[in-house]
């Protein structure tokens, strides 16, 4: 992908405001709580992404590509589109942990580590976030269920979107309470079996001995 010339500016040492009308606060940051109505994004989550841009879009995951010509609609894997516009769970200033409680588990970086990647993936120099959001797809992107998400390319000062985050003792108890409350079952099980096996032995034996008691 060519790279567009970027413009002279001071090396900047922190992460920018991105908020244009906030005061210029150095210790300005995103609010780490995300509203309650976004939805999870998960890894392996198909959206439905619309290419706005005048150009062909590709996005591409684990060997495959997904190719948008501009105006065709297309369901993108979540990984293809973090990997070109960032990750949208991302959060301020630390590394966001999940855990869904099926095995899906692992570390969202922070906000300002995944724009350092998108200026290095775009060849953006001096950290320019208005040439960040100038060469990155215009695409626009939606649940399955038509829910509108954004990505960190498209709006670098958006809210991060949660996190499942299910506790590992939780999660390693409920099997071991499982297995126990099956276990009891079974043994309740086989005793109530022997128990009608023994009533069964009975009912047999007293058959018997009324027929032998008639035959004589």
């Amino acid at each position: 992908m060519a790279t567009l010339p970027a413009p002279q500016f001071a090396d900047i040492t922190k992460p920018p405001n991105f908020h244009d009308d906030a005061p210029k606060n150095p210790q300005h940051h995103l609010s780490k709580t995300p509203p309650k109505d976004l939805p999870f994004l998960m890894d392996g989550d198909f959206l439905k992404v619309k290419n706005d841009d005048s150009r062909v879009v590709v996005f591409r995951w684990a060997r495959k590509y997904y190719t948008l010509e501009p105006g065709q609609e297309m369901f993108v894997i979540f990984e293809a589109l973090v990997d070109a516009l960032g990750d949208p769970r991302s959060c301020d200033t630390v590394p966001t942990v999940y855990n869904d409680g099926n095995g899906s588990m692992g570390v969202v970086m922070e906000r300002y580590a995944e724009l350092t990647r998108l200026f290095a993936r775009y060849g953006i120099e001096q950290e320019n976030i208005d040439l960040l959001v100038a060469v990155a797809p215009k695409v626009r992107i939606e649940t399955l269920s038509g829910q509108k998400v954004h990505f960190p390319s498209q709006r670098p000062d958006m809210l991060p979107f949660p996190v499942p985050m299910v506790d590992d003792r939780a999660v390693n108890s409920d099997p071991s309470r499982m297995i126990d409350s099956v276990a009891a079952e079974n043994a309740e099980l086989r005793e109530r079996v022997s128990s009608y096996e023994n009533r069964l032995d009975e009912m047999q034996r007293r058959i018997e001995e009324l027929s032998t008691a008639k035959a004589e």
